[in-house]
């Protein structure tokens, strides 16, 4: 685990943790909510668990850092979005056999 991670992902387990004491940590350093940061962290994670490797990417909200500003709203990227619903929608295929 890295010391300033705000969660993790394992994608072999297709398990995500947040850690929420680290979230509440930045709430206080932040102009946005608790509720806002915690999105994020979530959306980040889930992100890692659709997403192939390395995951992270220069923009969106697979950024490895987490934009602290009132102002903006991260979501992924189009081509990310595109993979993700890809994928979604393999899964969903195979499960309505």
């Amino acid at each position: 685990m890295f010391i300033d991670a705000l969660g993790s992902a394992d994608p072999q387990v297709r398990r995500a943790h947040i850690f929420l004491d680290q979230v509440k940590a930045l709430d206080f350093r932040s102009p946005r909510s608790l509720g806002s940061i915690l999105g994020d962290v979530m959306a980040h994670e889930l992100g890692h668990l659709l997403l192939p490797l390395p995951g992270h990417s220069w923009a969106g909200i697979m950024r490895p850092g987490l934009n602290m500003n009132l102002w903006t709203m991260d979501t992924f990227t189009k081509a990310q979005a595109r993979q993700i619903l890809s994928r979604l929608r393999s899964v969903t295929s195979r499960t309505d056999r």
